[in-house]
């Protein structure tokens, strides 16, 4: 599975399993150990990829620290696995900063990369992430990089399922998504899927989200990129409990399944109003099997 993004963390991850929660080990392993300096001017990479390295081959769960009260500067780097346990823990406590447009890595896309984890586990509810945004601004027909930034008026999704079947089989499950705020995001809560493709995206969560002024603050969409034709990606099992907040468009649900059907859909205490005093907003959908609970705006085309 390819590019979730966790309560703002700058992100992505190509994992066959990921499973966010918290938890605590006794193999801990702080990158301050490791010569990382945190002080926001010398590129600590090298130091997170020794830590990293411990950390993956810890005998039991492993827990990768990166403190608080520290500014850990990092140029992209990817974090392999396997791993030898079967859990791997992130705890994001600290400051993580990308560096500036002139001194990134041309080759690169991505500034943390993920890749063959199983049971990865990312705490980064007393961290945060700085993408060094305002430095690419002002670029004009350039690639930027692969990084999703939260708290400015233009920005991509904050949470991204995808892009599911596009070419070989590729899955996501087993994935929970908590406590998260979406301000000003082009999408929220998303699971997008390429036509033609096979895999299946299932047993997903997202709940305790605060909208606002989100664009698409939830959306399943199977005819990512081609409206006329729908692929093999099973979706089933998705639940998004507990929105709370405003959206920037009249459509704040979308429901968009393939004939084949997306199945157990849950919508529970779901209250999003538009941000446009007096506008109404609505949700719109197709082939979704499920149930809505205390849901505004009413979806249905939910069928049990």
């Amino acid at each position: 599975m390819r590019s979730l993004i966790i309560c703002g963390l700058i992100l992505a991850f190509v994992s066959p399993c990921i499973c966010v929660v918290f938890n605590s080990t006794t193999n801990a392993y702080n990158v301050i150990d490791f010569g990382a300096k945190g002080n926001g001017k010398t590129d600590d990479s090298q130091a997170f990829l020794r830590a990293w390295e411990s950390t993956c081959g810890a005998e039991e769960m492993g827990t990768l620290i990166i403190p608080s009260n520290y500014e850990f500067l990092l140029s992209p780097l990817i974090l392999k696995g396997p791993c030898k346990a079967s859990s791997v823990q992130i705890q994001i406590q600290g400051k993580l900063v990308a560096p500036a447009k002139k001194k990134w890595r041309s080759y690169y896309f991505t500034w943390i990369l993920i890749t063959n984890v199983n049971g990865l586990i990312v705490d980064g509810s007393e961290g945060s992430l700085h993408g060094s945004g305002s430095t690419w601004w002002s670029c004009k027909h350039c690639r930027r990089p692969s990084l999703y930034i939260t708290n400015l008026n233009k920005c991509d999704e904050l949470i991204s399922i995808g892009s599911l079947g596009r070419g070989n089989a590729m899955t996501a499950e087993q994935i929970y998504v908590q406590n998260c705020s979406f301000t000003r995001t082009t999408n929220g809560a998303r699971i997008k899927t390429f036509p033609n493709g096979p895999g299946y995206a299932r047993a997903i969560t997202f709940e305790q989200i605060t909208l606002i002024k989100a664009g698409n603050p939830i959306v399943i969409n199977q005819f990512y990129n081609d409206p006329s034709t729908w692929g093999e990606v099973e979706v089933s099992e998705i639940t998004f409990r507990d929105f709370n907040g405003t959206s920037a468009y009249d459509k704040a649900i979308t429901l968009n399944c393939d004939p084949q059907g997306c199945f157990n859909i849950t919508l529970d205490q779901i209250n999003i109003v538009s941000s446009k005093g007096g506008k109404r907003v609505y949700c719109s959908g197709r082939n979704v099997h499920g149930t809505a609970t205390s849901t505004y705006p009413n979806c249905s085309c939910l069928s049990s």
